[in-house]
């Protein structure tokens, strides 16, 4: 449970602030839905034949099927893109400071506090982060359904159907696509701490059907509510 609930956040969190060009305007559900099944798929193919064949992580598994050479190739660009990928939102996440700071907020000290937790949580290992995801998920769906309820009343749902270019819809897919793979890298890592057992691949349809089904709701509620011109010119439509 702690395991889903950690996958979820970290999907959540940083889809929120990377996945910011909704090119396919209000049709960003579509995308939404296309992109991650497709990534789910994935991700639910190389845990089986992790489980099934019985590796240790994802790494091992490159390195026994495509040989030493060709495995630690594997293994050192799946590293490299997934530090890419939390460069990127690291960056996005400070413009998303910039653009939505207001001029008395006091970004050095928020910043210092985001550092200290995220070392506190390092240093106390990840049984103390998964029950803290435990109750940010809570919060984070309550906060989600709450909002999606009280705006019912402001929604058009029509606007949800506002044609977009095909082209962009399958750019915002790939980016779905994209993003749960890595965050997942991680989890794919850190099989050989689950028991044999237990169903790793529920971990990761669990963490991320649940990701998926908070951020479907949040399309379509703001893309119901501001329309599908303002849902797509504005950064962060939440």
């Amino acid at each position: 449970r702690q395991a889903v609930c950690i996958l979820s956040v970290f999907l959540i969190g940083s889809a929120g602030i990377t996945l910011g060009s909704r090119r396919a305007g209000a049709m960003s559900w579509l995308a939404l839905l296309c992109g991650t099944a497709a990534g789910l798929l994935l991700l639910w193919g190389l845990s089986w034949i992790i489980q099934k064949q019985q590796y240790r992580n994802l790494f091992e598994l490159s390195r026994n099927c495509c040989g030493s050479v060709v495995g630690n190739t594997i293994t050192v660009t799946l590293i490299l893109y997934a530090i890419l990928r939390g460069v990127c939102s690291v960056r996005a996440f400070c413009d998303m400071v910039s653009v939505t700071a207001l001029p008395d907020t006091p970004v050095l000290f928020t910043a210092l506090c985001v550092c200290a937790v995220a070392a506190i949580l390092m240093k106390s290992g990840l049984h103390v982060t998964g029950k803290c995801s435990l109750v940010f998920i809570i919060l984070i769906v309550l906060s989600v359904a709450a909002t999606a309820l009280l705006a019912t009343a402001n929604m058009d749902l029509t606007q949800l159907m506002v044609p977009a270019a095909p082209a962009n819809v399958a750019l915002d897919a790939i980016d779905y696509f994209t993003h749960p793979f890595c965050d997942a890298i991680l989890v794919l890592c850190t099989f050989s701490r689950i028991k044999s057992g237990q169903n790793r691949w529920k971990l990761l349809l669990g963490g991320g059907a649940l990701a998926a089904g908070v951020l479907l709701i949040s399309v379509i509620r703001d893309a119901a509510v501001l329309g599908s011109a303002t849902f797509a010119a504005l950064p962060y439509p939440s």
